[in-house]
C-alpha cells in the first residue's frame, strides 16, 4: 500500500505527525501484560521470540522521538516484563553473536530519553534486574563488525542513567571500530570487502548517537569530523528527485538511507547547510512514502519499493524494516534552527566523484546518479554478487535479484556479464580489481578454469562503453546486459549497442527488480571459439530519449595491449596453457 504524504515537512510537529502515523499499527499492539509482540511477515533465522522482541525494540527508535505520557507507562511495564527472568515475557538470555545484541540500545534509548520517568517508577531491586539483563552484553562475543557500537551504546546508556557500566568495554571497542577506518569518512564493515549504506545508518550514526550523548569530547569531535568528510561524498549517492541510488544489503531498512543526514542536522549550525540537509531528507521521505511499502493495515513489509522476500536477507524479519525510524533523529533536538529554515533544492555538485576507499566513482547526469562498482564484495548474504558486483547501479533503474540460474529470465542479469559455457550459465561474480581510476574500472573474471575476461568499463552519464577481452581455451558465449527498465516506462530509456552485435531484450520474470515489478533488460552478446577476442559495446541510461551516440573511436589490440580513447591499457599476458581436461571435468 502507498503512503501518500504532505509536502509539508517543515516543522517539528510535521515529522512527529509523520512519526506517529507509522508508528500507530505498532503502538496499538502494546500491552502491559507481555513484552514484544508478533508482526505479520515473513520470518528471520533467528528464534521467533527473538524477533518479536525486535519488533518492540525497534519501534521504540521512533517513540524515543515523541513524548506520550500514557504510551511511556505501558512501554516501561513491558520493558519491566522483559528484562526479569522470572516473568513469562523474559526476553531470554543473550548468547554469542545473539540478535538480542542489535536490540539492546533502543531499549536503552528510550529510557534515557525518559529518564526521571526511569528513575521515579523504578525500585532499587528493578533497576538492579534491569541493569543484569543489559551487563550481559559485556560477556558475549559478537560480530566483528559495525556490531561493536552495541556494547559501546549500552554501556553509555547505562552510565547515563546512574548504573554501573563498562569504561574498559566502551574503550576496547572503539579501538575495534578504529580499525576499520578507511580514511576520508569511509569504513570496512568489518574485516570485509563491505563498503556499503552500513557506513551512514551505522557508523555515523552511532558515532554522532555517542558525540550527542556523551561528554567524551576527543570522541565526539573525531566522530563530527568523520561525519563532515563523509557528508562530502554521500551527497553524491542521492538523486534530485529524491531517491538514493540502491546497491548492498539490508535495503529493507529503507529511508534510513536519510539516518546519517537527519542526525547529522543535529551538529550543523549553517542555516544555509540545514536547508540543504532538510530537501535531501525531505524529499527521500517523498519517494519512500509514495511507493509500495505498507501492508492494509499500515505495518511496512520486507522489500525495497514493494513487497519482495527475494531481496531481503536471512536476518530479516517481519520489524527489520523499522530501522527506518533513524530517519526521524532531527527530533533529538526538535528546537533546532532545522525546522525553522525552509528546503533547499539539491545542491549544486560536479559532475562525479571518485571514492577510491568504496571502490566507487559516481557519475550524474539530469539528476541521476550512476554508481560503478568495482571491488566491494559479499560471500555471506543472500543475492550478494546481485548488491554487490554489477558493472553500475542506478538511483534511476535500480537492480534485479536473481531467482535462479534455470533461464535468462530468472537470472534477470542487469549490468552485468554472463558467460555461456557448455549448457552452463555464469554470472560475473569474484571479479579481481586490476585497476580503478578517474577514466576506467578494469577486473578478471575467470567463469570457470580456462576462461578469463578482462573488462574495462569507461566511466560516463548517461552513456559508458564496455569493452570485454577474452581469453578462452573452449567456445564460449558473452552476453552484456545494459540496466533494467520498468515495463511501460514513460520516461526512462535504457539501451546497449555495439558494432556487429543486434541489440535485443530480455523480459525478465515478475519481482526481479527492486523498484518496479516487471522490467526488461536490453543486451548483446557474441559467441566466441578458443582464442583471444574482444567486444566492445556502449550503453545508456537516463530518464530522456537518447539524442546522440558516442562519436566514433577506434579501440584495438596491438601488439599485446588495448588501445583505447587514446590510452594504452594492459591486457593478460600469462599464457592460457591447454586446461581442456578440466574444463571438460568441469562441464561433464
Amino acid at each position: 500500500m502507498k503512503h501518500p504524504v504532505s509536502s509539508a515537512l517543515h516543522t517539528a510537529a510535521d515529522y512527529k505527525g509523520l512519526l506517529r502515523e507509522l508508528l500507530s499499527p505498532l503502538t496499538a499492539l502494546y500491552r502491559k501484560d507481555c513484552s514484544s509482540f508478533p508482526l505479520p511477515g515473513r520470518p528471520a533465522a533467528y528464534p521467533e521470540s527473538e524477533q518479536n522482541f525486535e519488533n518492540f525494540s525497534r519501534s521504540l527508535i521512533g517513540l524515543s522521538l515523541l513524548d506520550d505520557e500514557k504510551m511511556t507507562e505501558t512501554c516501561f511495564q513491558m520493558i519491566r516484563n522483559g528484562v526479569d527472568p522470572s516473568c513469562s515475557g523474559y526476553w531470554g538470555d543473550l548468547y554469542d553473536e545473539s540478535q538480542l545484541v542489535v536490540e539492546q540500545f533502543p531499549v536503552l534509548l528510550f529510557c534515557v530519553r525518559h529518564k526521571a520517568f526511569f528513575e521515579q517508577r523504578f525500585s532499587d531491586e528493578e533497576k538492579a534486574i534491569f541493569f543484569r539483563w543489559f551487563n550481559q552484553v559485556n560477556r558475549v562475543r559478537i560480530c566483528d563488525n559495525n556490531w561493536h557500537f552495541f556494547p559501546i551504546l549500552v554501556n553509555l546508556f547505562l552510565k547515563i542513567l546512574g548504573l554501573p557500566h563498562s569504561d574498559e568495554a566502551i574503550e576496547s571497542h572503539w579501538e575495534r571500530i578504529d580499525a576499520f577506518y578507511l580514511g576520508h569518512g569511509w569504513y570496512s564493515d568489518g574485516n570485509s570487502l563491505q563498503r556499503d549504506y552500513y557506513n551512514a545508518f551505522g557508523f555515523h550514526f552511532y558515532s554522532l548517537l555517542y558525540a550527542f550523548f556523551s561528554p567524551d569530547e576527543a570522541r565526539s569531535r573525531l566522530a563530527r569530523e568523520r561525519a563532515r568528510e563523509f557528508a562530502v561524498a554521500f551527497v553524491y549517492f542521492f538523486s534530485e528527485e529524491g531517491p538514493a541510488v540502491p546497491f548492498g544489503r539490508s535495503l529493507t531498512y529503507r529511508f534510513a538511507q536519510v539516518a546519517f543526514w537527519s542526525l547529522y542536522a543535529c551538529f550543523v549550525e549553517d542555516r544555509e547547510k540545514l536547508g540543504r540537509i532538510k530537501g535531501i531528507v525531505n524529499r527521500n521521505l517523498r519517494w519512500w512514502l509514495s511507493q509500495d511499502i505498507t501492508d492494509e493495515n499500515g505495518f511496512l513489509v520486507n522489500g525495497y519499493a514493494y513487497d519482495n522476500p527475494f531481496l531481503t536477507e536471512q536476518y530479516n524479519g517481519p520489524g527489520s524494516p523499522y530501522w527506518a525510524f533513524k530517519a526521524f533523529f532531527c527530533l533529538l533536538v526538535p528546537s533546532s534552527a532545522y525546522f525553522e529554515v525552509p528546503e533547499s533544492a539539491f545542491p549544486l555538485l560536479e559532475a562525479g566523484i571518485d571514492i577510491p576507499e568504496a571502490f566507487v566513482s559516481i557519475r550524474r547526469s539530469n539528476g541521476n546518479v550512476s554508481l560503478f562498482m568495482n571491488g566491494q564484495r559479499n560471500a555471506f548474504f543472500c543475492g550478494n554478487a546481485a548488491k554487490y558486483e554489477k558493472f553500475v547501479y542506478s538511483s534511476l533503474f535500480a537492480f534485479n535479484v536473481s531467482r535462479s540460474d534455470a533461464t535468462l529470465q530468472t537470472l534477470a542479469p542487469d549490468s552485468t556479464l554472463v558467460a555461456c559455457i557448455g549448457k552452463s550459465r555464469f554470472v560475473r561474480r569474484d571479479a579481481v580489481v586490476v585497476r580503478n581510476d578517474a577514466e576506467v574500472q578494469i577486473s578478471d573474471w575467470e567463469p570457470v578454469p580456462g576462461v578469463l575476461v578482462r573488462s574495462f568499463i569507461f566511466l560516463g552519464a548517461p552513456w559508458h562503453t564496455r569493452v570485454h577481452y577474452i581469453l578462452s581455451d573452449c567456445y564460449v558465449e558473452l552476453i552484456d546486459f545494459g540496466f533494467a527498465c520498468r515495463k511501460e516506462a514513460l520516461h526512462t530509456c535504457s539501451e546497449i549497442s555495439g558494432k556487429g552485435m543486434a541489440t535485443q531484450e530480455l523480459e525478465c520474470i515478475p519481482c526481479t527488480n527492486l523498484v518496479s515489478e516487471r522490467v526488461w533488460i536490453p543486451f548483446v552478446s557474441a559467441r566466441f571459439p578458443a582464442g583471444c577476442h574482444l567486444m566492445a559495446d556502449d550503453v545508456y541510461g537516463d530518464d530522456i530519449p537518447w539524442k546522440q551516440r558516442p562519436t566514433a573511436r577506434d579501440i584495438e589490440v596491438r601488439h599485446g595491449v588495448l588501445l583505447a580513447f587514446g590510452h594504452v591499457y594492459p591486457l593478460p599476458r600469462r599464457t592460457l596453457r591447454a586446461r581442456l581436461s578440466k574444463v571438460k571435468q568441469f562441464l561433464h
